[in-house]
């Protein structure tokens, strides 16, 4: 496969220059005359200590996922090798769980507690379509489907194709390629026909029967051809992934030392490399003219106008300008704590771990350390800021660094939120066993 670069005034620094001071204006505390979108106020968590409710089982929950309807919301429980379905109030989006089967499948079956399943050992990313949850495991190196069946009941489909695994998982799973590692799971938006891994160097592409949600691999691209590969730009796991709607773009975090931000365009499925972009232009890839050091998760906005990159390297949230017609990114504005980069200096941000950008495209909150923190967004010009006084810019566990406490934060990892007249957002504590719910504004 040829390897191609982004052209240098995609990340022109003089340009980049311009952004910055754009965003020292923008970037100001918000008026406290109204609430700004993107404001998160604590309502409760899901787990021990003090949490209303619990779920069962959910160790070490990593993913987090909700259905379309907004009538249930999905946890990947990676210490519990299992899924958790919750039901959720529509009203104030409160989680209560049903028993056995109807509320959890495991790779046991917890003695009986859950639906069994296989290759569910340690998920950490999930998706969904329908009702069909896509579950990935790196120790497996596998991606298991978890649907709801007529009876109403979880399970796994009984056909072998309900799971594919790097080697098979002796017969359990289809024999698959380029998956070991399996970390990062998306699915194409409305349509839903193809379903893409990430995984140690690679990702691996299935279409996907929308009737029976079983999944058929059709391809795979890793860093250097192997495992019946194509052979591309992949230098580290590849830890998120997300493709805009009405595009055939997709985009890829690779972590590392530096690790890139992945662009590729789809045909049938069958994904061809466009673009790799990383924090010192090493690699062949594009210099990101901006702290992209380990970049770990992204997001794209529902206008395809605006990508965000959560560099955990660098302890940065960085926005580009993308153009929707080509895909193509420009004009990088960076934020963290300290105003390195130079970028504009914004709190609970050191330590990131995923990014997302509310469905009404007005905000974007940012996992980091143990909390998140929320930013207004400008649809023009695709700018962030923070919530200011009286509003809270952000919430961690412990209260420091000018975020206000929160149960159930420590270890916080995946975000992901509802859209609608009663926004909530809801976040993974992996370390707190828990899944913090805020309303959102």
């Amino acid at each position: 496969m040829k390897r191609s670069r982004f052209s240098a005034g995609m990340v022109a620094t003089t340009v980049f220059a311009t952004a910055i001071v754009a965003a020292s204006v923008l970037g100001g505390i918000a008026s406290a005359s109204s609430t700004p979108p993107g404001t998160l106020a604590y309502f409760d968590c899901v787990g021990p200590g003090g949490c209303t409710s619990t779920a069962t089982p959910m160790d070490d929950p990593r993913g987090v996922a909700i259905e379309h309807d907004l009538s249930r919301v999905f946890v990947a429980a990676h210490g519990s090798d299992a899924v958790d379905i919750l039901i959720r109030n529509p009203k104030h989006g409160e989680l209560s769980q049903k028993e056995g089967d109807f509320g959890c499948v495991s790779e046991t079956g917890n003695g009986g507690a859950c639906g069994d399943g296989r290759a569910l050992v340690g998920p950490t990313g999930i998706a969904v379509a329908n009702a069909d949850l896509y579950l990935v495991s790196p120790s497996l190196g596998s991606i298991a489907q978890v649907s709801q069946l007529p009876s109403k009941r979880w399970g796994e489909p009984s056909a072998l194709n309900g799971c594919t695994s790097e080697d098979g998982t002796g017969g359990a799973c289809v024999d698959g390629h380029g998956l070991t590692g399996a970390t990062s799971v998306t699915i194409q938006p409305k349509i839903g026909g193809y379903v893409y891994v990430g995984g140690t160097n690679s990702i691996a592409f299935f279409s996907r029967n929308k009737t029976s949600g079983l999944l058929t691999q059709i391809g795979c691209i890793n860093d250097d051809g192997s495992d019946g590969c194509m052979n591309g730009i992949i230098p580290g796991t590849v830890t998120d992934m997300t493709i805009p709607e009405h595009s055939k773009t997709l985009y890829a975090t690779a972590s590392g030392t530096p690790g890139a931000l992945l662009t590729f365009t789809f045909q049938s499925g069958i994904l061809t490399q466009t673009g790799c972009i990383n924090d010192d232009g090493s690699n062949t890839c594009a210099d990101s003219a901006s702290p992209l050091l380990n970049p770990v998760s992204l997001d794209v906005d529902g206008k395809g106008k605006s990508l965000y990159v959560a560099a955990n390297g660098s302890d940065t949230l960085t926005g580009f300008k993308r153009d929707p017609k080509t895909g193509g990114l420009s004009l990088p504005v960076c934020y963290n704590e300290t105003g390195t980069g130079p970028c504009t200096i914004v709190k609970g941000i050191a330590d990131p771990q995923s990014v997302r950008i509310c469905h009404n495209n007005a905000c974007v909150l940012a996992t980091a350390g143990d909390g998140i923190a929320s930013f207004n967004r400008s649809d023009k010009t695709g700018l962030l800021t923070q919530p200011g006084a009286p509003f809270v810019p952000c919430f961690n566990a412990t209260g420091t660094g000018g975020c206000t406490p929160a149960s159930g934060l420590h270890g916080a990892t995946a975000v992901d939120s509802t859209f609608g007249t009663h926004r909530t957002a809801y976040v993974t504590g992996a370390t707190d066993d828990t899944l913090t719910i805020f309303s959102l504004k």
